[in-house]
């Protein structure tokens, strides 16, 4: 380009970019020449949404939405077979198949192996949630079959603390395990999840320290006109 353009006055290249409205234009703008990228900020931009796919299907090609123009990108990711993405953060995707999971960077295919959920070989034992009376059926041959997917406590949400391939083992991975959404946490670098150690000894069933749920009173109060009954808190 002339170098006339690359003293275009500020004023005017600041109009330009307000009215280039796509990110690929807008890393076009930029690479145009030294002076406009020294001017022109890295624009903060929506991450892309993974569209809904089948782990079981024998494509790799998965979809991503790019929020900021509607565009559909297709990117072929053989990692993901047969897996289950129940998270991402960071650019990175948080694939589950169970008991094992894995983070993998969408852009340069990195992939970075985590604990697994429950070691290999470890004692099956009756999940909490059972009756009793499921509990003494629970040795009995005919439920045998139904011990793994009641064990299988799948990943529910996942998220990352900064990118594992910028913090050096410093990446933490926080998950929320089956339907009570008990949260452990792991290191890339340990050798097994733990649960957080927090006063009232745990976070089940609760989101940014918040419980989900309210539960009344034992004797709930009279209500009076214009005062609404209180809930405890779970």
């Amino acid at each position: 380009m002339a170098s006339g353009w690359a003293q275009l006055p500020d004023d005017l290249l600041d109009n330009v970019a307000q009215r280039t409205a796509g990110i690929k234009d807008y890393v076009r703008l930029r690479a145009v020449c030294k002076s406009w990228r020294s001017f022109l900020r890295p624009r903060s931009r929506p991450p892309w949404l993974m569209l809904p796919y089948d782990p079981c299907s024998e494509s790799c090609v998965r979809g991503f939405l790019d929020a900021s123009d509607g565009t559909v990108h297709e990117i072929d990711l053989p990692d993901t077979r047969g897996k289950r993405c129940c998270g991402s953060s960071h650019g990175w995707l948080v694939l589950e198949r169970w008991p094992d999971v894995w983070l993998l960077n969408r852009a340069t295919r990195e992939r970075v192996q985590l604990p697994p959920l429950m070691r290999r070989g470890e004692a099956l034992a009756p999940p909490r949630f059972m009756e009793r009376g499921a509990r003494e059926r629970w040795e009995d041959c005919a439920y045998r079959s139904l011990r793994r997917p009641l064990l299988q406590r799948e990943v529910r949400v996942a998220a990352l603390s900064s990118d594992p391939s910028v913090v050096d083992g410093g990446c933490t991975v926080v998950v929320l395990l089956g339907a009570e959404e008990e949260a452990v946490f792991c290191r890339p670098t340990d050798a097994s999840w733990t649960p957080p150690r927090v006063p009232g000894g745990s976070l089940r069933g609760r989101r940014r320290g918040v419980p989900e749920r309210l539960v009344p009173p034992r004797q709930p109060p009279r209500a009076r006109r214009g005062v609404r009954p209180r809930l405890a808190a779970a």
